[in-house]
């Protein structure tokens, strides 16, 4: 082994000698295997110090990637070569990048410190990009229109603006661009007193979600299983010099043990969700069940909180007249509703067409609950009193009367809100699908070798080296059920014949034998475990019985299938499917039609 030199004795007292920790992160094997190349050449370490660094700072996956070979300084160069493979492909980094900068919080315009971390982030990516070769990304147009998608409005507008003047426009100038973004200049106070109030709901089956510009409707599309996707539904109340009414009425609802609440409700077609405020759903006491949301403002900034889905709640006029039915109402903490005064014996003195209606005055009133489409019943309007244009409208509820529209000579101030709220689950549309796609063909990803990982080794090396048998009695647990299903086949002739045939039918087809006396005597004797014989029915399909080898059977406690551990997964990756499509002209499909497995 070769000395190191003075200058590499001299570089140990000022260059660390430790590693920068790695745990299987692609984005991390740059900086730990430039740190590593770096510190052995300017050090001169050997192989044997290498082996102690490295025990040192390998972490998770990584660790268990390569425990067996952290036992001699042989090996590791194939640590650092296997570490290649798994973790160090350059497409394999880029890809964890981008997914991790799509997945970043867009930047708000008033939050200097949102902007930073983005730009640092799209000046991390692009720094990977350069530093593993793969420049030719920085020129993919799609991920550079998410970006910037990603920006608030004025800082968008300004980017437009910058790059005219530009040569090349792509991820490194967009990086330059937000070392320094601009300031924000929109955060005055309007100069006149038009003002408007926007509530959007939505009650979505998907996790991310999109607000088009103000006014425009989504439509309704299908994702990739033909399950209904509801879309948001912006409704827009603009305030000039005139008042605005909304729907706004009162109501009383029930809840648990006569349990009820004196509150006002916001009507609104335009939202797809029924939302109530959890101080109402507390006093009602009435039960729930847990749901997950996803709270989704303009320009992708989004927020998951847990909250729950009221059930058995009931509703109806103050006064105590008919309930009706309130289904799939969301709680939150806050609706954040517009207050509004209604002085109906002056309005009706105004409007003539108002008159002799049994409305109620209230004062100052903020709704506690929204009710939208899902439940669509309370909504609907069997009467209505309008007059001329622009004069408020009497709409008849099964909930009572309600008066909405324009009122000349008030003024009301309602803030501008925007609202977007969408149900957790983990279907995607087909819109997803596509987009994903072609993200995925943008950045050249090739598919990996179908490496086994640490854990399928691992579960190998368990199942062989230390299965035992042991004295456990699984024969005779495995012979008294099968004396149990033999009364039962006695006493059920159809379902013996059943059995017979597909026993005889497995033999057959040579799933299945009768043991000999000689293969007993060459198998393994700790390694024997006796599976008891089972049949099963499955209700929903009468007339159809399986034959099964039941290796959930216990015996003191323990049976077959908890003490194996999960195997290696072999289904195909959906990728690894599609870039078949890409390399080969024909296709085509089939199914199994039988399989059995034989446990020994």
């Amino acid at each position: 082994m070769q000395s190191p030199t003075s200058h590499q004795l001299a570089a140990r007292q000022v260059i660390t000698r430790e590693l920068p920790v790695f745990s299987g992160d692609p984005v991390e094997w740059p900086l730990f295997i430039s740190s590593y190349n770096h510190s052995t050449e300017a050090r001169g370490y050997s192989l044997s110090k290498n082996l102690l660094r490295l025990q040192r700072v390998l972490k998770g996956a990584a660790k268990d990637a390569v425990s067996s070979f952290l036992l001699h300084p042989s090996t590791v160069p194939q640590v650092l070569a296997t570490f290649q493979t798994l973790y160090g492909r350059p497409e394999q980094i880029v890809h964890n990048l981008v997914a991790k900068v799509r997945a970043t919080t867009a930047p708000r315009a008033e939050k200097l410190e949102t902007l930073i971390h983005f730009g640092l982030a799209v000046q991390n990516l692009c720094g990977h990009m350069e530093a593993v070769g793969m420049t030719n990304h920085l020129s993919n147009p799609i991920l550079l229109q998410e970006l910037v998608d990603k920006l608030p409005a004025n800082i968008k507008f300004s980017w437009a603006l910058h790059q005219v003047g530009l040569p090349v426009v792509d991820l490194k100038a967009f990086s330059e661009y937000m070392r320094n973004p601009p300031k924000d200049e929109k955060h005055e106070k309007p100069r006149n007193k038009e003002q408007a109030f926007l509530n959007t709901h939505d009650a979505h089956e998907r996790k991310e979600a999109s607000t088009k510009p103000p006014g425009e409707r989504r439509e309704h599309h299908q994702n990739a299983t033909s399950k209904r996707q509801e879309r948001a539904e912006v409704t827009i109340h603009q305030l000039p010099v005139s008042s605005i009414l909304f729907k706004i009425i009162p109501v009383t609802l029930y809840g648990k043990n006569g349990a009820a609440v004196n509150t006002y409700a916001f009507l609104d077609d335009g939202s797809s969700v029924t939302l109530v405020e959890q101080a109402i759903a507390d006093q009602l006491g009435v039960d729930s069940r847990a749901h997950s949301v996803c709270i989704h403002w303009t320009s992708g900034i989004n927020k998951q909180i847990e909250t729950t889905v009221l059930e058995k709640l009931s509703i109806s006029q103050p006064d105590g007249g008919k309930r009706f039915k309130l289904s799939e109402v969301y709680t939150v903490k806050n609706l954040g509703l517009p207050e509004q005064s209604l002085d109906f014996v002056l309005l009706a003195k105004d409007f003539t067409h108002l008159r002799h209606l049994p409305v109620k005055s209230f004062k100052r009133a903020v709704p506690g609950l929204l009710i939208g489409l899902s439940n669509s019943h309370l909504l609907t309007t069997t009467k209505v009193r309008e007059g001329e244009k622009d004069e408020p409208i009497a709409a008849k509820t099964r909930v009572g009367w309600v008066v909405s529209g324009r009122v000349r000579g008030g003024e009301d101030s309602f803030q501008h809100r925007q609202m977007l709220i969408c149900a957790d689950t983990t279907e995607r549309d087909l819109h997803d699908y596509v987009q994903e796609f072609f993200s995925v063909e943008s950045l050249g990803v090739a598919v990996a070798p179908n490496l086994k990982g640490a854990e399928d080794q691992r579960a190998r090396r368990i199942l062989e080296e230390t299965t035992v048998r042991t004295e456990s009695g699984s024969r005779p647990m495995a012979e008294r059920q099968w004396r149990c299903l033999e009364k039962r086949l006695e006493k059920d002739i159809q379902l013996y014949e059943s059995v017979r045939q597909q026993v005889a039918d497995f033999e057959v087809k040579g799933y299945i034998h009768v043991v000999t006396d000689e293969e007993m005597a060459g198998f393994d004797s700790r390694r024997i475990w006796y599976l008891p014989l089972g049949v099963v029915q499955n209700p929903n399909k009468p007339g159809r019985i399986r034959v099964i080898w039941d290796a959930t059977a216990k015996v003191n406690g323990v049976s077959l299938n908890m003490m194996l551990l999960k195997g290696p997964d072999l289904l195909t990756p959906q990728l690894h499917v599609t870039f078949k499509f890409r390399e080969r002209e024909v296709t085509y499909s089939g199914d199994i039609q039988e399989i059995r497995q034989t446990n020994r």
